[in-house]
């Protein structure tokens, strides 16, 4: 029996936020200066995740340019970038620029990669049932890490000219109909502002959840849009403290859950149903924590149910438990370290 969850609605409130900035364009349109830029504004403590063959250490020292630290990725795996965003985070940056996202998706190891790998290994060789049910859950992985993140983030993309075939007195003739993210379709969404960058260095933010920035056109962008971004994402009242709740380890969930009948099997398929991961070492603290409550929940009403009934009035008093023989409260739970 799955535990029910209690849904509360609550009034509204605006907090403030960090940054989700994406910059698109193609080779030469200066997404990662601009970024750089952008980051100044942001932030003091700024990282690199560099995956153009160290083009960002290019403009390091360069006058105007924030001092930044840098790791070059070899393998654009969505695995890796989580990696480098967790190893950030916990280093204490302030924000994170990823340049670029695009190699996640073809780059090598990227998604579409690893879709092949995946259709290599099957018996079927069917990129739909076998390469994309590895591929996708990897990808929407990356994504949900770089939304969560508690960096400001921004990252570059490349993208190229779309055409549409349009027919004209007979003929089909290719249209310019703008520009196409190399990225998997719909990325666009994840963001709360998105600009694309011409080969002129003119910025038109093409969406944003940021009133005073929809439709803007930018002119070699820099220090006065990022302090508009600054001042959009301060507004409104400071966060709440994260809950600080003891975090369960990957020993105690397999504990809990052969404690409420199950194994290892049960397990797996809840965390491939949820996220589509498929080794436990891959799960997140706050996803042990997730299934840690989900099979708590049903050892509970499996031992509400198997409790035998309340016992009478006439029933004698069990003697009172001493200091001496009571219990000793179990220390509290830390948090996992790795």
């Amino acid at each position: 029996m799955k535990p029910t969850m209690a849904v509360t609605f609550k009034k509204a409130t605006r907090t403030q936020a960090k940054a989700r900035v994406a910059l698109a364009g193609p080779s030469g349109s200066g997404k990662t200066y601009t970024a750089l830029l952008l980051a100044k504004e942001l932030g003091t403590h700024i990282a690199v995740i560099d995956t153009e063959r160290g083009s960002s250490s290019k403009y390091a020292g360069e006058a105007g340019m924030p001092e930044f630290d840098v790791v070059e990725l070899e393998s654009f795996s969505p695995d890796r970038y989580i990696e480098a965003i967790k190893v950030a985070e916990e280093a204490g940056y302030d924000v994170l620029i990823i340049d670029s996202l695009s190699h996640a998706w073809v780059g090598k190891e990227g998604v579409l990669e690893q879709v092949d790998i995946a259709r290599a290994r099957s018996k079927t060789g069917n990129a739909f049932t076998d390469g994309w049910r590895y591929a996708s859950p990897m990808h929407n992985r990356l994504v949900d890490t770089m939304v969560q993140s508690k960096l400001h983030l921004i990252v570059t993309m490349r993208s190229k000219t779309k055409y549409v075939l349009e027919e004209q007195n007979g003929r089909q003739i290719p249209k310019q109909v703008g520009m196409e993210l190399v990225q998997r379709d719909g990325i666009e969404y994840e963001w709360d502002i998105l600009g694309e960058l011409d080969k002129e260095n003119t910025l038109v933010i093409t969406k944003s959840r940021c009133k005073t920035l929809s439709g803007k056109s930018f002119a070699q962008p820099g220090g006065e849009l990022g302090q508009a971004i600054k001042a959009w994402l301060n507004a409104g009242a400071p966060p709440k403290e994260p809950d600080q709740r003891p975090m369960h380890t990957l020993k105690e969930l397999f504990e809990l859950v052969k404690a409420a009948g199950f194994g290892e099997a049960e397990l797996r398929q809840q965390q491939l149903q949820r996220w589509g991961i498929r080794r436990f070492k891959d799960l997140s603290d706050e996803q042990i924590d997730t299934l840690y409550e989900f099979f708590g929940g049903i050892q509970q009403v499996r031992e509400n149910v198997a409790a035998p009934p309340a016992s009478d009035a006439s029933a004698p008093t069990p003697p009172a438990e001493t200091t001496a023989n009571a219990p000793t409260p179990e220390g509290k739970r830390g948090r996992r370290i790795e």
